[in-house]
């Protein structure tokens, strides 16, 4: 039950945020917001307590000795599509100047990188590919292990090559899954901040509600590939927190969709 409860805070913590994205811009809404905000903190202590290994389950473990690869393709993506964005914006390619903003912005990125593709995609692949082993206390998921090394089956002498296969092909659907609800979840509150934008403010929103859904979705799943090709938070953070402060880092003040 406990690994439900883990994607159970997870899939609240998405609820809030779309709530509170929705209500962020209209003063009239202010009750609503800060509602949603509450409930959206209350998520995240939620599924912080009950995880087992938190930071392990955010931040995620090293696999392998080509970090800096990972981290310089993210590099590369981001300035692509940093570049894009600001041509698409007409404005220069990159900023002229640098404003307090931009560390401001850089703290926006990583924490939406640390909530979305840390916690929710961490915890959701947990609780998926947990479903695929056998009382797999130890946080390895299948599609990483192979046939040699698996643990027998209850009331076997030995492992069955045929179950363990399956059970991997599972567990790699479970990952995916996660890569997607969570990309899926970041789009929405991404979206939802461009839904109902201030009184007076019509007709400003960057390449419209469309365009900003299946880029937020499209690089979601990326770099939520990333995380768990990589295994680490290291290169969405590297992309996400580079390509914020090349958007806004001139920037002397936040624009309205920023938060």
């Amino acid at each position: 039950m406990k690994r439900f409860n883990d994607c159970s805070w997870a899939m609240l913590f998405a609820v809030a945020a779309v709530g509170f994205a929705l209500t962020a811009h209209r003063d009239a809404w202010i009750a609503w917001r800060w509602a949603f905000l509450a409930l959206a903190g209350i998520a995240i202590c939620g599924g912080w307590v009950v995880l087992a290994d938190p930071i392990g389950t955010i931040v995620g473990k090293w696999r392998g000795n080509r970090l800096g690869w990972w981290i310089a393709l993210a590099v590369g993506l981001a300035v692509f599509a940093a570049v894009a964005y600001r041509r698409l914006l007409h404005e220069d390619y990159v900023p002229s100047s640098l404003h307090w903003f931009a560390l401001v912005a850089v703290g926006i990125g990583a924490t939406e990188e640390l909530l979305w593709r840390g916690w929710m995609q961490g915890s959701l692949a947990r609780t998926l590919t947990g479903i695929a082993r056998h009382g797999g206390a130890d946080g390895v998921p299948l599609l990483r292990r192979s046939s040699a090394d698996c643990e027998p089956l209850p009331g076997a002498m030995d492992c069955n090559p045929h179950a363990t296969a399956c059970k991997q092909a599972v567990a790699h659907v479970g990952s995916l899954v996660a890569i997607l609800a969570a990309a899926g979840s970041h789009t929405a509150y991404k979206t939802a901040l461009f839904a109902f934008p201030p009184d007076g403010i019509v007709g400003q929103t960057p390449g419209g509600l469309l365009f900003i859904a299946g880029l937020t979705f499209g690089f979601g799943a990326v770099l939520g590939l990333l995380r768990l090709r990589q295994g680490t938070i290291a290169a969405p953070l590297a992309f996400h927190t580079l390509f914020d402060l090349l958007v806004y880092g001139q920037y002397a003040s936040a624009p309205w969709w920023v938060l």
